[in-house]
């Protein structure tokens, strides 16, 4: 700064003209001067500083005149002025506007009630020691000390209001009307505009008059404490109070400019120009609750402030935010043209007080009331939450030759110094951005994905879902409308989400609707006109028209499935009839296929049989039918049918077959297929070999061809031999069983078995058999009419037991001679004893097990050849039975070997019975 001196005859007095004392009017602050704030390097050594530490440091740096030297720990304290000097300097220091428009006078501003004071008013007024005077300790009434005459504690006051406040501590609430000043007992209320003036003066005073720090003999060590101390020593309060009062009434740019009037040798005055006064005007040290107000906290609270500031949502975890202000929207390149600005809300949680600066850049402005608020000297006030609404807007011209938010930004920094509060509090708080601009804008494209149908069925009414998308956020794109409906062909679409995009919506969904009446590949898109959103429709200067979005469709449409009993024909209809088939006979299964018919090649959807329904006498049938899914078009499924011959009776079953579409969109039910069974089971009696009805000699050869001919015999009457031939219940048609036929079916005289007659009429039945089933050879099963000498294999017939002259073993042939045996011993039985037949039949009788012995084999020789004992049962009598068949009956002793071949008869003949 120039040095110049002060001219107090520059100062036109024109007191007949202003009234006494005015209230200090909004523009009667000098508007902010950066030159008033401290140098870079003054408070650099206490950077970084917190509690003690801090306090200490500020002491050595405030104690020093900083002009005396480069070297802090070389300077000398500050100047010590003469207290008789602080009037002249006070007539500086306290000066304020008081702008009349047709005068210009200079006026100082009057401590506790705030009234701006022509200079050369006569009403009396004092240079008040707001850190009382009383209260330095000791001898500060003496003038000695540097505390005395300090200028940052000394303000022009009205004698009254000086003598009113006497030493009392400050404290309490306002009193009465106006700026609220005077005694809130037992306190003394600095009023609402000095409140936190006077809170930082002696913020200054208790740090800079430390005597623990053993500088400063003539001064007191002055502290400030909580409560109302006594005026006896050099404590002053409320500390409490004038925390609060710190924040609530935040650094004005009259205590910036006093400040630093009283660091410099030289001023501006109300009219810009330069002063130099004589050095009592200076004291070359600064006060730091003024300059670095954040630093009180740290000193005289705690390490833990817990303050948090944001802007827009929620914060960040270090405490950081930011938020976009759009102040209008142009298109790229066009001019910006005239902006307003926007309300701004900052916020602050946290109970404590805390100071926080604003900085503007790029263009950015942020005011309160039409005054700038940029700075660090705003601050949130204690014990609450809190929040302040600013107006942010742009200066100058905007840069819209790139797109997006183009402007400037506004920073919030918590400038507190604490960091043991935690993560985003205190000094670990974030900055907070906002960025104010004006959106450039590009013009907006909307796309859409192709809605993809996928495979459908004809004639079907199908939907598929399209998204449609744009790209670049609100403050890059316009804001267009897309149309919620369009038709085009088969396909339509319908209204969704995202009819409006901008930044909220930048996203949409459509349906597409068709309904394809012919198979095949089908494509397609439908447009969906696009409108802007700009200015009520009206659009932005340079704003051009847009395409309409193509929602394109694709679908692959197939024919219905077309289920058949038939590979060409469309039959849906299917019967199998099995004829006539015997009771217990085995039927062999009918095999079927069920088809699905090509409509469109390579078009046509795929078969699903859905269920099976079986009606009528389904018990007496078998179906493999099974529900099955997507049956390729042209391709089959086989399956059988089977007949249940366990009951006789004329049996027809019906299966029905729900079809339809494989699980396709529009798939529908096919026409069902009807599968129809029938089988006529006819019951067959035991030895019925020709299916006549009747067991007699007429099916004697038919027993003959099934043993040697089985094939023949198989396709000749139609049924297994083992369902009617099986007489002796061993799962074979053998020789035995015609044995057992011809003693059956042919009874010769009287009632008795003649089992000679009955094999000569077997063999005359077979020699004079004319229907072509037989060899000559086999004419003679029995070969009773053949010579004896006829070769013979081992086993082809039990009936051969004797040889001629009675010679044990048999001899190769079936004649006389073995039946006359068996009489021979039936007779040796009823003469001399069942020990005499044992020993002939011992004796000759080897067809069988071929030991020797009377045994259970021999027996069954002759039953073999006598099988025609009826079925035991209850009431059934053996020897009434025997007497009918060979006569009466013999010795007791003979009776026993009778009842013994009785006994083995009877269980093989209840088998029988029950089918086994």
């Amino acid at each position: 700064m120039l040095l110049m001196r002060l001219n107090l005859s520059a100062f036109r007095l024109v007191t007949f003209l202003v009234p006494a004392a005015l209230a200090a009017p909004a523009s009667a602050q000098w508007d902010f001067d950066p030159d008033w704030e401290a140098p870079v390097d003054y408070y650099q050594t206490a950077d970084g500083l917190t509690g003690s530490a801090l306090r200490d440091q500020i002491h050595l740096i405030i104690e020093k005149d900083y002009f005396s030297g480069p070297d802090l720990g070389s300077q000398t304290q500050h100047r010590l002025n003469d207290y008789a000097d602080a009037g002249p300097a006070l007539d500086v220091l306290d000066q304020s506007f008081a702008r009349s428009g047709i005068f210009d006078i200079p006026f100082v501003n009057h401590v506790y009630d705030n009234d701006d004071v022509l200079l050369t008013d006569p009403t009396p007024r004092n240079r008040e020691h707001v850190w009382s005077a009383s209260r330095h300790n000791p001898g500060g009434r003496d003038n000695i000390g540097r505390d005395y005459a300090d200028l940052h504690n000394l303000r022009w006051a009205y004698a009254s209001t000086n003598s009113s406040k006497s030493n009392r501590n400050f404290g309490g609430s306002p009193v009465g009307g106006g700026n609220g000043e005077g005694i809130s007992s037992p306190y003394w209320y600095p009023g609402e505009e000095h409140k936190g003036d006077t809170a930082r003066i002696n913020f200054y005073m208790d740090v800079r008059y430390d005597g623990n720090m053993g500088q400063d003999p003539n001064s007191g060590d002055l502290v400030l404490v909580n409560g109302n101390p006594s005026s006896s020593g050099s404590q002053q309060g409320d500390l409490a109070a004038m925390l609060e009062w710190h924040y609530a009434d935040p650094v004005s740019n009259f205590e910036l400019r006093r400040n630093d009037i009283i660091f410099e040798r030289s001023y501006e005055d109300e009219f810009g120009a330069v002063i130099t006064p004589n050095n009592w005007l200076s004291q070359g040290n600064r006060n730091f609750a003024v300059d670095r107000p954040e630093l009180v906290h740290s000193i005289f609270v705690d390490q833990q402030n817990d303050t948090q500031i944001s802007v827009g949502g929620a914060p960040n975890a270090d405490g950081s935010s930011s938020v976009d202000v759009q102040l209008g929207r142009v298109m790229q390149g066009q001019s910006a043209g005239s902006l307003g600005t926007a309300s701004m809300t900052i916020n602050k949680t946290g109970n404590d007080g805390t100071y926080y600066s604003i900085t503007a850049s790029g263009g950015a402005t942020a005011e309160e009331g039409g005054a700038s608020v940029e700075g660090r000297y705003n601050a949130f006030a204690m014990n609450a939450p809190g929040s302040r609404n600013i107006d942010v807007g742009l200066s100058g011209g905007v840069d819209t030759s790139s797109t997006g938010l183009q402007g400037g930004s506004i920073t919030i920094n918590n400038l507190d110094v604490t960091t043991n509060g935690g993560a985003g509090v205190g000094a670990n708080d974030g900055d907070d951005v906002i960025n104010v601009g004006v959106a450039v804008l590009a013009q907006r494209t909307v796309v859409s994905n192709t809605a993809d149908f996928g495979m459908v069925l004809r004639d079907a009414a199908v939907s598929a879902g399209a998204t449609l998308t744009t790209s670049g956020s609100d403050n890059e794109r316009t804001r267009v409308n897309v149309a919620t409906t369009g038709a085009n062909g088969p396909a339509s679409v319908t209204g969704g989400s995202g009819t409006l995009f901008d930044d909220a919506s930048d996203t949409g969904s459509r349906t597409v609707e068709a309904t394809f009446n012919t198979a095949g590949a089908h494509s397609g898109s439908v447009g969906l006109g696009v409108s802007t959103a700009e200015n009520g429709g009206a659009g932005l200067t340079g704003e051009g028209a847009y395409a309409d979005v193509q929602v394109g469709y694709t679908a692959t449409v197939l024919d219905h499935a077309n289920g058949s009993f038939d590979a060409t024909l469309d039959d849906n209809t299917l019967t199998l009839d099995f004829g006539t088939v015997y009771q217990t006979a085995s039927v062999a299964d009918q095999s079927f296929d069920i088809f699905n018919l090509t409509s469109t090649v390579g078009f046509t959807a795929g078969l699903d049989l859905d269920s099976i329904t079986p009606g009528g006498d389904a018990a007496a049938f078998g179906a493999s039918l099974a529900p099955l899914s997507a049956l390729a078009a042209g391709a089959s499924a086989g399956f059988t049918a089977s007949v249940d011959t366990t009951n006789s009776g004329s049996f027809i079953a019906t299966y029905t077959i729900a079809t339809s579409d494989e699980d396709l969109p529009g798939a529908a039910a096919g026409d069902p297929l009807v599968l129809t069974i029938t089988a006529d089971v006819q019951s067959v009696v035991t030895g019925d070999m020709n299916l006549d009805g009747v067991a007699d000699a007429d099916d004697l050869s038919f027993f003959v061809l099934a043993v040697e001919d089985l094939a023949t015999y198989t396709n000749t009457v139609g049924i297994d031999p083992l369902n009617v031939g099986d007489l002796d219940m061993d799962n074979d048609v053998d020789a035995d069983d015609v044995r057992l036929a011809a003693d059956t079916f042919e009874v010769v005289g009287g009632g008795s078995v003649n089992r000679k007659d009955n094999f000569i009429a077997v063999d005359e039945a077979l020699d004079v058999l004319d229907d072509g089933l037989l060899n000559a050879s086999d004419d003679n099963f029995f070969n009773t009419l053949l010579e004896t000498s006829k070769d013979y294999a081992w086993g082809d017939a039990r009936g051969d037991l004797a040889g001629p002259g009675a010679v044990a073993g048999a001899d190769g042939v079936i004649d006389a001679n073995d039946i006359d045996f068996l009489f021979a011993v039936i007779a040796a039985m009823e003469t001399s004893g069942a020990d005499a037949a044992a020993t002939l039949l011992d004796t000759m009788a080897v067809d069988g097990d071929g030991l020797s012995g009377f045994t259970e084999a021999d027996v069954l020789i002759a039953l073999n050849l006598a099988d025609a004992a009826p079925t035991p049962g209850p009431g059934f009598d053996a020897e009434a039975w025997y007497a009918q068949i060979y006569g009466p009956i013999p010795e007791p002793a003979t009776g026993v070997l009778c009842l013994a071949m009785l006994a083995l008869l009877a269980p093989r003949r209840a088998a029988r019975s029950r089918g086994q």
